[in-house]
């Protein structure tokens, strides 16, 4: 069940919109996500999302993937796969390498 009232969630909103405003900072509602933290042992029923804006599960900020749960399983999840995936082109742009100085 939402807890807020629809008037409450629209007062918050707005307030987030004036802040924005007041400090020169341009709130792009397509790219705004909401995300809700909460204990990880307690799982309390989610909120509603806000009007127009998406609840996520996971959000990624400045390189961090922050969860609900404020876990870094996920972050390191993300990291390894990019080394992983780095490591992969490694190894194949130094096998090419080698092909390559066999024929000259």
């Amino acid at each position: 069940m939402c807890r807020p009232t629809f008037m409450l969630k629209l007062l918050y909103v707005q307030n987030i919109l004036n802040w924005a405003k007041d400090n020169r900072v341009m709130v792009n509602i397509s790219k705004t996500k909401q995300l809700v933290f909460h204990r990880p042992s307690a799982k309390p029923p989610l909120p509603c999302p806000l009007t127009d804006i998406e609840q996520v599960v996971t959000a990624k900020l400045l390189g961090v993937t922050f969860s609900q749960s404020l876990s870094f399983e996920c972050h390191v999840s993300n990291i390894l796969t990019v080394c992983s995936q780095r490591m992969y082109l490694l190894k194949c742009l130094k096998s090419q390498a080698f092909l390559l100085n066999n024929f000259t």
